[in-house]
């Protein structure tokens, strides 16, 4: 069994985040995206998190990314979301 405190998996400390404003977020799909980016640049251990069928909270990505990757574009004023497609498609 891994153990976090042991440094066998990775998880953020609640006294670690720090939130940055996102005045337009992108949809949950980018923020994975992003999310598993670095997780994997950083080679962060998530055993038993399964990337497929694991689909964090869009508020709980939000806060690790402006956390850990405080200079992503979505942080930015300018920043704009990519366009949703339409249903009708």
């Amino acid at each position: 069994m891994m153990n976090v405190l042991k440094e066998n998996a990775w998880c953020p400390l609640t006294e670690d985040i720090r939130i940055k404003p996102c005045p337009r977020p992108p949809n949950k799909d980018v923020l994975l995206d992003k999310f598993w980016n670095f997780v994997d640049f950083n080679r962060l251990p998530m055993p038993g998190v399964n990337r497929e069928k694991h689909r964090f909270d869009k508020r709980w990505l939000l806060d690790v990314l402006s956390t850990f990757v405080a200079n992503d574009e979505i942080f930015t004023k300018s920043y704009m979301p990519p366009v949703k497609a339409s249903k009708l498609d």
